[in-house]
């Protein structure tokens, strides 16, 4: 203590020059003034009264060390204290101060018991309060400011009533450096915030009673800028947050409730990732924590009632995130941008929705988007999603590993409404009015790089489903102008089954199975094909042949796995650019069963030269098939034959040609079969006419003394 004054006459007092040190040297407590004014009207007031109570550049020093002592605590003895006497409450003395103040002052703070050690300073700090009292209702107008060693600032101004306790005011917090606290943060995460101001103001109340204490908050508002967050594993930045703003916060104790009007974000990015590992860069970022143990108490806990949280206007601008997957032999990336939403008249209050709509487009064009409302208690949602020019390229690294070929190209567009409800047994899902497209795609083959699909339109529309009902209704699937190349190499495999590679073994499961659940019932009310086209080869044979199924329509409908209505099913192409083929009639699933009647007309037998060469050399040089009738597939284990075929049959300009000798074989204007009836297990067959015009046949002797009908 550098000096004490005291002044009798007006009975003050002042200690000049105060420090405290610790056994370091390092100060612990400091004034350079400290100043008080008694007054002799304390004897007429009853009370303990001061005109004045000043102190001027106080400072404070507090640290915590790592094993959580203070830097003060060797200042008082390690004895145990006798337990105290029980006292009868007693009302608090009375005391009036005119003028209390603090001027010039500053604390710092040291805190080891983190990660990263933590240092902060506050200074300036000046209080202000007048015409304190601890007279019961009497109240007092302070004032308290206070600066930081990074430029913030905390101001508090308002009333004090000491008995009962009661305040109430303003306080505002501006300019907080939020890298200040990363020490705090470390002990969670291995992230840094390296930038970011936080701005917050509000108005308050606080009482003390005898219901207990009350606390309520008004006209509050929170500001934070410039945040960003840092990947301590990679030196990354994986948060950003430009702005964000909360508007007219009210808060209140006693209610549990908690109302924001705005809440504004603009311009938020985040940085996701999927390591080669599997794991995410995010959970990367937690720190292990100690695992405590586990509480002996086991008194229940009081249930409390349940806070309100309201906000009725949420807005999210221009958000951003960058993902990249390299867990995948190809390494996938995308950038979402940018991402929009909307909330409005969200509350955890029972029975109410709020209201939301989104959208988030992506680096290639594709777009997701949505609207609808939902309710915390109960859960429940109800809505529109819609998902427009997906590129299915792009996500070759997800499907690779499956398909053996390469998708050049597609888009893919959905778009459904939905209902939800959750129940205690189980979620109530209903999805109605959906729609699946694809368009533009192609597969080409990975051995031979030739398109072997070609999907120019695909669409799947008005569908409905009812996961609790476990039941799917489609109302058309419908697709128009495909192209599909399909071809047997000569060791008998088919290219098509070939694009897919087979699944992994899996190891069977020693547990005990799930129940079974009922199966999923499917209404499909028409599949409609058009303008597709086929294109066969089969290289099996010597000479390998070639055959195409182009105008193809194909038509289903009343598909359903819940009756066994038949369905109606018609089918048309044209065979080898000249001859059509249809058939139209109705068929059954379970089991399954078909009546047809087909015709095929001008089908041109040129083409399956191929086929004949494997069993004679005869070379078909022309000829014409037709047939027409009624096929009729009946299931094993019926009364009536498997395959039946009624009708008739023709070959017209029928020549072929001997290879060996390069002469005429047999050839026919005409055969004509009429009244065919023909069974297949058990095989039966009956002809009703057979009429044959123009018939020709040449026997010939060749050179080496054998009848071409040897040598063929």
């Amino acid at each position: 203590i550098r000096q004490v004054k005291f002044n009798p006459l007006v009975l003050s007092l002042t200690i000049r020059g105060l420090a405290l040190t610790e056994p370091d040297g390092q100060v612990f407590v400091s004034w350079e003034e400290l100043y008080v004014n008694f007054q002799l009207s304390s004897v007429v007031r009853f009370a303990w009264t001061f005109a004045e109570i000043g102190l001027k550049q106080p400072y404070g020093h507090v640290a915590v060390f790592k094993d959580g002592r203070l830097n003060f605590a060797n200042m008082f003895d390690e004895t145990t204290p006798p337990p105290p006497k029980p006292q009868k409450p007693g009302a608090m003395p009375r005391v009036n101060v005119w003028w209390l103040h603090i001027d010039d002052g500053a604390f710092a703070l040291d805190d080891e018991t983190h990660r990263l050690p933590l240092h902060t300073e506050f200074k300036p700090i000046n209080l202000s309060l007048t015409n304190l009292t601890t007279r019961v209702g009497k109240g007092s107008v302070y004032a308290f400011a206070a600066s930081s060693d990074t430029g913030r600032s905390f101001s508090w101004a308002g009333s004090l009533v000491v008995q009962p306790f009661q305040s109430r005011g303003h306080f505002e917090l501006a300019g907080g450096e939020l890298s200040k606290w990363t020490p705090v943060m470390r002990d969670y995460l291995r992230s840094e915030i390296t930038e970011g101001r936080l701005n917050v103001r509000a108005d308050y109340a606080l009482a003390v009673g005898t219901n207990g204490f009350d606390a309520t908050l008004s006209n509050g508002a929170v500001e934070l800028g410039g945040l960003k967050v840092k990947d301590l594993n990679t030196g990354e930045i994986v948060t950003t947050l430009p702005w964000l703003s909360l508007q007219s916060l009210d808060f209140d104790l006693r209610q549990r409730n908690l109302h924001v009007s705005k809440i504004r974000i603009a311009r938020y990015t985040k940085l996701v990732r999927i390591e080669k590992d599997g794991s995410l860069n995010l959970n990367l970022l937690l720190e292990p924590q100690a695992v405590k143990p586990a509480s002996t108490n086991t008194t229940p806990a009081t249930p409390s009632a349940p806070w309100n949280l309201a906000v009725d206007d949420f807005v999210l601008n221009d958000g951003a995130i960058s993902f990249a997957d390299l867990s995948r032999h190809s390494r996938f990336e995308t950038t979402l941008s940018p991402i929009r939403f909307h909330l409005q008249h969200f509350t955890t209050r029972p029975d109410s929705d709020a209201a939301y709509e989104f959208s988030i487009a992506t680096e290639a064009g594709e777009t997701v988007a949505g609207s609808g409302t939902f309710s915390i208690a109960p859960l429940r949602s109800a809505g529109a999603v819609k998902l427009a020019g997906l590129d299915i390229k792009k996500y070759s690294p997800y499907y690779q590993d499956s398909l053996r070929g390469e998708v050049l190209g597609g888009k893919f567009d959905a778009g459904a409404e939905y209902r939800f409800a959750g129940t205690t047994n189980a979620p109530l899902v209903t999805v109605s009015n959906a729609a699946f497209a694809l368009t533009a795609f192609q597969l080409k083959a990975a051995d031979t790089g030739e398109k072997v699909v070609e999907i120019p339109s695909f669409s799947v529309e008005r569908t409905e489903a009812s996961f609790a009902d476990r039941s799917i209704q489609v109302g058309l699937v419908k697709s128009t102008g495909g192209a599909i190349l399909a071809r047997q190499s000569k060791d008998g495999t088919i290219n098509l089954m070939g694009l897919m590679n087979p699944p992994a073994a899996t190891t069977p499961a020693t547990n005990n199975p799930a129940p079974a659940e009922p199966p999923w019932t499917v209404r499909l009310k028409e599949i409609a094909f058009d303008g597709y086209s086929i294109k066969v080869e089969d290289q099996k044979p010597a000479k390998p042949a070639a055959l195409s199924l182009d105008q193809l329509t194909f038509n289903v409908k009343g598909l359903s796995t819940v009756s066994n209505e038949p369905i109606t099913v018609s089918l048309s192409a044209r065979l080898n650019q000249a001859g059509t083929m249809t058939a139209q009639g109705t068929a059954k699933l379970a089991p399954p069963q078909a009546d047809l009647e087909v015709d095929v007309s001008d089908l041109d037998l040129r083409p399956l030269q191929p086929y004949v060469n494997e069993q004679a050399r005869l070379t078909i040089t022309s000829g014409r098939f037709n047939t027409q009738g009624r096929v009729r597939y009946t299931p094993p284990g019926a009364v009536a034959p498997l395959v039946k075929f009624e009708g008739e049959m023709s070959l017209t300009n029928f020549i072929t040609t001997d290879q060996v000798l390069f002469k005429d074989f047999v050839r026919w204007d005409a055969l004509n079969v009429s009244g065919i009836n023909l069974d297949l297990q058990p095989n039966q067959l009956r002809v009703q006419e057979v009429t044959w015009r123009g018939l020709q046949t040449s026997v010939i002797i060749g050179p080496d003394h054998r009848p071409n009908l040897k040598t063929i």
